[in-house]
């Protein structure tokens, strides 16, 4: 009697143990795997974007729209960048101090356009004006974002935060 109940413990661990093993060996490679997937998505852009080059940008007081590119991630393979957003990049034509104004107005994302003739941005869309500066020229309506410009390497780099 005690051998057939020795038996059936042995049994039992091989059982355990077999499960056990087979267990880890399916979680482990999987865990990696999901990994493996799932980092490149998590990934965030950059909040940063180098929009233009020092050069580029006239010294005559006027703002010059430029596009913001950033690179494209289509999980693992790097893509041609694209175009995510305009900036309005002004030069000071006595201190060159860049200022960078967003090229839109509103939460709802309204395109403006800089007339040079007239020295003022117009909306698109709605009838609302600013001044040269991004100030709002029309009542009810909040200035122009601006965002920090740092030089980085001969670039005009646009913090968006």
């Amino acid at each position: 009697m005690v051998l057939d109940e020795v038996a059936i413990m042995t049994h039992y661990f091989k059982c355990i143990s077999a499960a056990v093993v087979t267990l880890a060996l399916l979680v482990v490679p999987m865990g990696i795997g999901l990994a493996f997937v799932v980092t490149p998505v998590a990934e965030t852009a950059p909040p940063a974007f180098v929009v233009a080059v020092a050069q580029d940008i006239p010294a005559d007081g006027l703002p010059h729209r430029f596009p913001v590119m950033a690179a494209r991630r289509n999980v693992w393979s790097l893509a041609p960048p694209e175009t995510v957003d305009y900036v309005f990049l002004q030069r000071s034509s006595d201190t060159s101090e860049v200022t960078a104004m967003s090229a839109w107005h509103s939460r709802f994302k309204i395109p403006v356009e800089f007339i040079a003739s007239e020295q003022r941005f117009v909306s698109v869309c709605w009838d609302v004006e600013f001044d040269s500066y991004g100030h709002a020229l029309t009542t009810g309506f909040d200035d122009l974002r601006r965002f920090p410009v740092v030089v980085v390497d001969q670039g005009m780099q646009v913090n968006f935060q």
